[in-house]
């Protein structure tokens, strides 16, 4: 995971990792949470500070929309946040 979040402070893209990772405070990297939260993983999307585009929209657009699709299809996997 460590080196996900080097390659993506290096500009080299973005990635999903667990939100354990934000305590590296890495250099020009930001978290964006997923919204959906799952029993004992929470993940988090870092992306470069200060580069968003189209593409990392669609991306962040795109890992949100998978995450809610999982919770439909697969219920029985997430907590229920009440």
């Amino acid at each position: 995971m460590h080196t996900a979040v080097c390659l993506v402070a290096a500009g080299m893209g973005v990635s999903i990792v667990p939100a354990i990772m934000q305590t590296l405070q890495t250099n020009g990297v930001a978290y964006c949470p997923i919204e959906t939260r799952t029993p004992g993983v929470t993940f988090a999307l870092a992306m470069r500070r200060g580069t968003s585009s189209e593409l990392t929209e669609a991306f962040i657009a795109a890992a949100r929309e998978s995450a809610g699709e999982m919770l439909k299809t697969h219920p029985d996997l997430f907590v229920d946040p009440e």
